[in-house]
């Protein structure tokens, strides 16, 4: 590892959560491998950045609660109706006639891999996160009082459609 990598490393120690590269680039990771083996579908991303009080722009939302002995928060992935709809349709070889529940539980099963690659690969550095379970809503359904917090929102693009990764601490 060169010494600038090892810098960063130890820098990220000390930053706040939602400015960790390890966490941003796991996460980025996350998704960008789950799209491309289960739907062949690219992501492109954007410059991550910190806000309070930030709102989705989507349709539909995975959840799920991260927990670890440092911090408790939560993961959001939203996707754009007709995003999530191109996904699903890639990876069940036909597309969803309806934005519904099936759609949703979709959206709850890329969370939960992401999740899964996130914690694979931050675990082993220390960070321990907790086995949790997906849901899935519709954006406008979410809870907003957790949007007082300051939020970690790492924009990407999936052809024409921007989505989001958001991590919400409290």
């Amino acid at each position: 590892m060169s010494e600038a990598n090892n810098n960063s490393n130890n820098n990220n120690e000390q930053r706040h959560p939602l400015q960790d590269a390890n966490i941003i680039n796991a996460l980025a990771e996350g998704i960008s491998n789950t799209l491309h083996e289960m739907a062949q579908i690219q992501c492109k991303f954007d410059k991550p950045f910190v806000e309070r009080n930030w709102k989705p722009v989507a349709d539909g939302t995975g959840v799920m609660e991260m927990k670890s002995a440092k911090h408790r928060g939560f993961l959001h992935i939203h996707f754009p109706k007709d995003a999530i709809v191109k996904i699903i349709g890639n990876m069940l070889g036909e597309t969803p006639k309806e934005f519904n529940n099936e759609i949703l539980d979709g959206i709850g099963e890329i969370t939960n891999i992401v999740y899964g690659a996130m914690k694979a690969k931050l675990n082993p550095m220390g960070y321990d996160f907790k086995m949790a379970s997906p849901t899935a809503e519709f954006t406008k359904n979410l809870n907003q009082l957790e949007r007082t917090n300051k939020q970690l929102v790492i924009p990407f693009q999936i052809q024409e459609w921007k989505c989001y990764i958001e991590v919400i601490l409290i």
